[in-house]
């Protein structure tokens, strides 16, 4: 994986990163021969080292950081792509790219996600559906008189024969819907694109992004809707009122993706009314959740609250390094990338950015 100089003898590729990531995450980026990571400046995305602004000009690859505190990256990003025309390649190392994806991104390069925290959340997802199903918080309640009567009293579901419904089966989402089918759930869900799009011998159905809300009639069986869909306009508030209104009685919610696919306050008023059973919410419409959410009234049932940390595992380091050295490799390679984000069209007249 190297680039060739003037010479035609191999020299590692130059790959652009905010300063305050490189200083962070350093651990989490993969140390090789074949890669000069060059740190520059949110502001003027000069090199902090002068004798690398050569390789900036010549960098095509761009390494996006995750939030960073006090700094808009929605300018920073458009700054540097603006400042840097080289860059062909955003190598996001986060499942979403909502926190620096200014308008008209993806129509002037090309963009990855990471994936590399999918098993991670679906093991979370199929912990939430356990906890649920298996009545936990029954046992974790406190009073040691009344534990074991208490406990007696609670009667398990089983998973087998549910109906889970994964909201948008990207990698996470299949990767999710692999392991309910594995516990005898009958699994469906959607993707922004059906057409064309092969069945994994896990799903039993696909619908459009488009066509599942008003389809009443799928609704009313949904045992569990899991929410694995990128935070976007046509996503935004999309568990409101009327969608939890036409669920199955006694439906569960999980929402693994990002905070304002659900509209808390309806969420809320459903539960209290009995007609939603309860939710497991790693991911809030504000982060980090105030200590004065009416959320936390509800926690640990029937809504079970955690600090966006569903990600969490103790591989990511080596996965996240793999990521970012093989996509790397496969663009300077020309070959198909891990994890690309759909193009959007160019944009054109007064609202062009490039």
């Amino acid at each position: 994986m190297t680039v060739t100089n003037g010479k035609d003898s191999p020299s590692p590729v130059p790959v652009l990163v905010f300063d305050t990531f490189h200083k962070s995450f350093a651990p989490f980026l993969p140390k090789t021969s074949d890669i000069t990571w060059i740190p520059v400046d949110h502001d003027n995305a000069e090199p902090l080292d002068p004798a690398q602004s050569d390789l900036a000009s010549q960098s095509r690859i761009f390494i996006p950081p995750f939030k960073v505190p006090g700094r808009d990256l929605f300018v920073d990003v458009e700054k540097l792509l603006q400042k840097r025309k080289s860059v062909e390649l955003l190598v996001a190392p986060s499942a979403g790219i909502e926190h620096f994806a200014f308008p008209g991104l993806t129509s002037r390069v090309r963009v990855t996600i990471s994936q590399v925290n999918s098993i991670a959340i679906a093991e979370y997802v199929l912990s939430a559906l356990l906890r649920h199903a298996k009545r936990h918080h029954v046992y974790s309640e406190p009073g040691s008189e009344e534990w074991w009567e208490r406990g007696r009293k609670a009667v398990h579901e089983e998973l087998d024969g549910k109906r889970i419904f994964v909201l948008g089966l990207g990698g996470i989402g299949l990767e999710v819907a692999k392991r309910a089918a594995a516990f005898g759930l009958d699994v469906v869900g959607s993707k922004r694109k059906v057409q064309g799009v092969p069945l994994p011998p896990f799903v039993n159905k696909i619908y459009s992004a488009d066509e599942w809300t008003s389809n009443t009639e799928l609704l009313s069986t949904i045992d569990y809707l899991v929410l694995a869909a990128p935070a976007s306009s046509s996503t935004e508030n999309i568990v409101n009122h009327d969608l939890l209104s036409k669920l199955k009685k006694g439906a569960y919610i999980i929402n693994i993706a990002r905070g304002p696919l659900v509209d808390e306050t309806a969420l809320i008023e459903h539960i209290e009314s009995g007609h939603i059973s309860g939710a497991a919410l790693d991911v809030f419409r504000e982060e980090p959740l105030a200590t004065t959410s009416p959320l936390f009234k509800y926690h640990p049932h029937p809504i079970f609250l955690t600090p966006h940390q569903s990600w969490s595992n103790n591989r990511i380091r080596e996965r996240l390094q793999t990521y970012v050295r093989e996509n790397i490799r496969r663009f300077t390679e020309g070959a198909e990338l891990v994890g690309e984000v759909p193009r959007e069209p160019s944009p054109a007249g007064k609202d062009a950015k490039f």
